[in-house]
């Protein structure tokens, strides 16, 4: 799909890639066999699972700072990462900082916070998902929890889970000289459940299940 997008909407010549969140199992030998150079961030150190990536640079970070100079990279790859990221507002200045003018960032959010499946909850077996927006239900003893819920019963740690929307989303972009070049969003449009019918927070949000979003950086700050 993000192939698709660069041929269909960007002029973007990609010889760098950066990936924010690149996991132990993710994307890393694909962007880096169409690429010059390959460098993958995260907060956990996934040196080992990469070994055999010729031309890939895996880093650990501090989660805020990414490790790179000014306007290196030509294109920002991240893969449903900025729904657990602490700072959004820093990351994606990083995001632009590093950036060339031109450069290109694709970003997918999946799932977001106040959709069905926001909490990233599982039933104790790890595999069967909460009942849908179970999260949001004041009688459930996941009621807006921010760190899956599989993995605060268990003493984990887990992944935080920044809560934040769509919009919310868009607003910290939009702070910045980004265009936006492409925007798709999955709308759920199952029923909501009973405790939901009245609920503070607009229908549209909780039906915004996640989204994908191409940006291009126009100017330096």
């Amino acid at each position: 799909m993000l192939w698709k997008w660069l041929e269909e909407f960007s002029n973007v010549d990609v010889k760098s890639i950066l990936e924010v969140g690149c996991g132990p199992y993710g994307f890393a030998p694909f962007y880096a066999s169409i690429s010059d150079k390959y460098v993958g961030i995260d907060i956990d150190d996934y040196t080992n699972y990469y070994g055999d990536v010729g031309n890939a640079s895996i880093i650990k970070y501090d989660g805020v700072h990414f490790p790179l100079r000014d306007e290196s990279i030509d294109l920002v790859v991240s893969h449903s990462v900025f729904e657990h990221v602490m700072d959004v507002r820093s990351v994606i200045e990083e995001v632009h900082r590093v950036l060339r003018v031109g450069g290109e960032a694709f970003i997918s959010i999946n799932p977001l916070y106040y959709s069905s499946w926001g909490s990233h909850g599982t039933e104790q077996d790890n595999t069967t998902r909460l009942p849908p927006w179970d999260h949001l239900n004041p009688q459930s003893p996941n009621y807006l929890t921010d760190c899956p819920p599989q993995m605060v019963q268990s003493g984990h740690k887990g992944c935080y889970i920044n809560k934040l929307t769509m919009s919310d989303l868009l607003y910290e972009f939009g702070r910045l000289p980004f265009s936006i070049l492409r925007l798709d969003r999955i709308y759920e449009t199952m029923e909501l459940p009973p405790f939901l019918k009245d609920a503070t927070i607009p229908e549209s949000q909780l039906r915004n299940s996640d989204f994908r979003v191409l940006l291009r950086k126009d100017a330096m700050r």
